[in-house]
């Protein structure tokens, strides 16, 4: 079994990325409220997820 040496820091980035799609639209995009704040959300869960399936495939986490 190949250690998983990106766990702990994979789990602190998922608490800040998760902080920061709280954060960003009632700060930054408080005055959005059509496809601005729908394409926000879609950009970074798209990103989330693509960053989260390459480090699966390849065995980081």
């Amino acid at each position: 079994m190949r250690p998983r040496r990106l766990r702990t820091p994979y789990t602190i980035l998922s608490i800040v990325v998760i902080a920061l799609f709280y954060a960003v639209p009632y700060v930054m995009l408080n005055e959005s409220r059509g496809l601005e704040l729908a394409f926000f959300w879609s950009l970074t869960t798209l990103a989330w997820l693509t960053i989260t399936n390459l480090l699966l495939v390849r065995g980081l986490i």
